[in-house]
C-alpha cells in the first residue's frame, strides 16, 4: 500500500493491490466446487456423441435398451432421441 499526503486534503491512502478473497489463486484452482470450463464443453461433446450414435445402433440391430446400456443413457432419453427420428 503506498500512501501519498496531499496538501490541504489530508493523508490520502492509495491501494496498489487488494485481496477481497481469502483464498489464494492457486487454492481457487483446487476448488472442486469450481466447474471447469474444459469439463462443460467435454461433457457437451460426450453427450452430443452419444446421441449421434443411436441411430447407428439401431441400424445395427440393438434394441433401446442395449442402447442405453451400451451408451450408458437412461431408456427414457433413448426413446425420445428415436421418436425423435421418425
Amino acid at each position: 500500500m503506498k500512501a501519498k499526503n496531499f496538501s490541504g486534503i489530508g493523508n490520502i491512502a492509495q491501494i496498489d493491490k487488494l485481496n477481497f478473497c481469502p483464498n489464494s489463486y492457486t487454492d481457487i484452482e483446487d476448488n472442486d466446487d469450481i466447474i471447469n470450463d474444459n469439463k462443460i464443453i467435454v461433457e457437451a461433446i460426450e453427450k452430443k456423441t452419444k446421441r449421434e450414435m443411436i441411430p447407428r445402433l439401431l441400424k445395427l440391430g440393438l434394441n433401446p435398451e442395449q442402447i442405453a446400456e451400451a451408451l450408458e443413457l437412461n431408456i427414457q432419453e433413448v426413446n425420445k432421441i428415436m421418436a425423435s427420428l421418425k
